[in-house]
């Protein structure tokens, strides 16, 4: 719905849509209509097209506000995890955690 919006906003086809965030008019498509999700490399884009992040107030446990940091920055767990020196795995347990800080 995100997507959807933003371009009628901008008075935008798709393929006005998929020219901006640098992919084939299909897979804008398929994001726009749910079908498929983006994959993580593709986020910070979105974001920048849309001029903010969809989920920005919802991240309510730690693991959520991780999760929601390392999506911005379009970066996969094992990257993630690289950058904060811990195992994938790790990462994985505290994405998950049910607690709030």
């Amino acid at each position: 719905d995100h997507l959807k919006k933003k371009r009628l906003t901008l008075q935008l086809s798709q393929k006005g849509g998929s020219l901006r965030l640098g992919v084939n008019e299909c897979t804008y498509h398929n994001w726009e209509t749910g079908r498929t999700t983006p994959s993580i490399q593709f986020i910070p884009r979105i974001i920048a097209f849309l001029g903010y992040t969809p989920w920005d107030g919802k991240a309510r446990t730690a693991g959520e506000r991780l999760k929601a940091y390392r999506w911005t920055r379009g970066l996969s767990q094992k990257e993630m995890a690289g950058v904060l020196g811990v195992d994938p795995g790790t990462l994985a347990r505290w994405e998950r955690m049910p607690t709030m800080l």
